[in-house]
């Protein structure tokens, strides 16, 4: 499957915005392919449908999305306009940009929210630019000696789709923990559990020692942005610690 390069992402970037919003229009609320994209819209050449493709796939979209909506194009523009292109653009460049933790598969673009149109792009450069921090911060996992970036994930304490969840909280350092995918796991489930002291709490009656699960966790604060007490104490609650 191809993949957006330095050469089409910067060609996305330096197309203007109504051009980039006419291609997303006619693709996802007119079926229109991509080479007859490049034919009828203005600022755009005839490429094969490669300049058409790699507007669509900037934004998010595939043949998934193809003729699925019923939008404006002024609609589009709007939504375009709210979007940080660097930040996509990072996102692309980025070697960890495969390693998105959340399921992008839960944030589904409905067609009667015009709030959701790009959310799933929204999501995957927010968890990219909190990937970041929690890079930067942690020497790898807060719970073991785990250092591969490959096995690491950004693990929410209060969860990205939690009802409760805000904008602000979704992108919060203090809101998550780089743990390996084990310890993820574990605390994503309700098997571990941190005090507001960071002594790590363990599920009564959960068969660890059979498992060859180790009980003797300590945990490695972080050099910035400690996981704030509010959070662990919704996250006690939620698994009645």
């Amino acid at each position: 499957m191809a993949k957006l390069d330095n050469r089409r992402i910067n060609f996305v970037l330096n197309l203007p915005i109504e051009v980039k919003a006419k291609v997303l229009y006619e693709y996802l609320v007119k079926g229109t392919s991509n080479r007859e994209c490049e034919k009828k819209i203005k600022g755009l050449n005839e490429e094969d449908g490669w300049q058409a493709w790699s507007v669509i796939h900037f934004y998010g979209f595939d043949k998934e999305h193809k003729k699925k909506y019923k939008y404006t194009q002024k609609f589009i523009t709007e939504k375009l306009n709210e979007l940080n292109e660097t930040d996509i653009a990072d996102l692309y460049l980025n070697k960890d940009a495969s390693i998105i933790d959340e399921d992008d598969s839960e944030v589904v673009m409905n067609e009667t929210d015009g709030n959701d149109v790009f959310r799933t792009v929204k999501k995957r450069v927010g968890q990219n630019k909190l990937r970041k921090i929690l890079l930067k911060n942690y020497n790898g996992c807060a719970l073991c000696n785990i250092k591969d970036k490959n096995l690491l994930i950004t693990s929410h304490i209060i969860g990205w789709n939690d009802e409760n969840t805000t904008k602000e909280d979704r992108v919060n350092p203090q809101n998550a923990i780089l743990l390996c995918k084990l310890h993820d796991a574990m605390f994503e489930n309700g098997i571990i559990s941190l005090k507001d002291d960071f002594t790590v709490l363990y599920k009564d009656g959960y068969e660890f020692d059979d498992q060859s699960i180790d009980k003797n966790l300590n945990f490695s604060k972080p050099s910035k942005d400690s996981p704030a007490p509010k959070f662990l104490k919704e996250h006690r609650k939620r698994y009645r610690f």
